[in-house]
């Protein structure tokens, strides 16, 4: 595109109509690329911070929740089984440690659902990060064929140019894919073992 806007600059205060005609095309060409351009970009920006204000938010909910709740249900249980020994009267704080249980195990409950729908989202995102790619390829293609159709044979030779920024374009959308999927959450737990657990509580 920048080679583009090279030639365009040259043509542009020529009065030539051969010059004046190529010049028409390069400015449409120009403009094109550049609303694609702008368009990927506010869509990338868009995915790019949904993602991460996602992803920022539920892991660090999820990791606080699971860590305070995990530790405060293994003092009870130790607790509770001190209390047992000791005396009958304990049998009530097992009635009270089975609510709080329940909580708990709802809460991670809650927490599966919003990490499955979290991952939702990176599947999603992947999703249109792959379609990106593929539409970038497709205008890849296009803008070859409308450059033989329309460039001179010098102009051409300033074609593989362009080729590669296009192809860096996709190399860099795969890693965006890449990277996603080692942020997104791999290991959840299964709702067998949340059944598990009401069971045992």
């Amino acid at each position: 595109m920048i080679t583009v806007a090279s030639y365009y600059e040259k043509l542009m205060n020529s009065t030539r109509s051969r010059n004046v005609r190529q010049a028409v095309v390069y400015i449409r060409e120009l403009d094109a690329a550049a609303n694609r351009i702008n368009s990927t970009i506010e869509t990338l920006d868009q995915i790019t911070n949904e993602v991460n204000n996602e992803i920022g938010c539920y892991t660090e909910d999820f990791t606080k929740s699971w860590i305070t709740e995990t530790d405060a249900l293994k003092n009870n249980l130790y607790q509770l089984s001190i209390q047992l020994q000791k005396q009958q009267k304990a049998i009530n704080n097992v009635a009270n440690h089975f609510s709080r249980s329940i909580k708990v195990i709802n809460g991670m409950n809650d927490n599966l659902r919003e990490h499955k729908s979290l991952l939702k989202k990176c599947r999603i995102f992947d999703i249109n990060i792959l379609a990106l790619i593929k539409l970038v390829r497709l205008q890849s293609r296009k803008m070859v064929a409308s450059a033989k159709e329309h460039w001179s044979v010098e102009d051409l030779k300033t074609l593989p140019l362009a080729i590669d920024e296009l192809n860096k374009v996709v190399i860099n959308l795969g890693n965006l894919r890449t990277a996603c999927k080692l942020i997104a959450p791999t290991s959840l737990p299964d709702e067998k073992d949340i059944a598990n657990l009401i069971h045992q509580a």
